[in-house]
């Protein structure tokens, strides 16, 4: 599977964003560890580029910044803790059945 994304070179060296490019299909991504700021990052891009996107955190309440704004239809967060396979296959179900198609990117924030 190819990841589709171009990189922003920031001015300090060593820095680099990577944006990715407008989603084709209405893919699902997955992002991991949402609740950082990171996966905050991670998960607007990703919305903005027109995915519909899967936040988890172990606290659902870190990732409500990521979902204000955004239609459930577009955005879904549930909490899990991603070192229990137990919640993570359920986490992948819950999101593959709310969107009703399978996850296209996972991303670890």
């Amino acid at each position: 599977m190819t990841i589709r994304t171009e990189i922003d070179v920031l001015d300090t060296p060593c820095e680099a964003v990577m944006k990715p490019l407008p989603s084709t299909h209405d893919e699902v991504a997955l992002v991991m560890n949402a609740g950082t700021d990171a996966g905050f990052r991670i998960a607007r891009s990703l919305l903005q580029a027109g995915y519909r996107v899967a936040v988890t955190g172990r606290h659902v309440t870190h990732l409500t910044r990521i979902i204000q704004g955004h239609s459930p239809a577009r955005v879904l967060a549930i909490a899990a803790d991603p070192t229990d396979r137990t919640q993570v296959t359920k986490l992948i179900d819950r999101v593959e059945t709310g969107f009703e198609r399978r996850i296209d990117l996972v991303v670890q924030a």
